[in-house]
């Protein structure tokens, strides 16, 4: 295995391990991946797969799935954006920044 395969085959147990915690926790349906990582799409994503699937409890991981966020690296500025669209028609914004 070449050492980009491997270190995201790594990385992708180590990411699995913790979310076999939070779903046996949580019980969400859904998990998904944004960010600078989920750039690396399928290539991350078996590896979370395999291990949750193997270390969190059946009936938990059966039931949620794990995503790759559509919007990757714009979700923060799409946010920026319709926070502020909203400020500015005067809607109710439910999550003010702190100052």
């Amino acid at each position: 295995m070449e050492d980009t395969s491997r270190l995201m085959h790594e990385t992708g147990v180590l990411l699995g391990y913790g979310l076999a915690n939070v779903i046996n926790l949580l019980n969400p349906e859904a998990v998904i991946i944004g960010g600078g990582m989920s750039a690396a799409g399928e290539r991350l994503l078996r590896s979370v797969r395999e291990t949750v699937d193997e270390h969190a409890l059946k009936l938990s991981a059966s039931k949620c799935r794990i995503l790759q966020a559509e919007l990757g690296n714009r979700a923060g500025t799409l946010g920026v954006a319709a926070y502020a669209l909203g400020r500015l028609k005067g809607e109710k914004v439910h999550c003010e920044p702190s100052e």
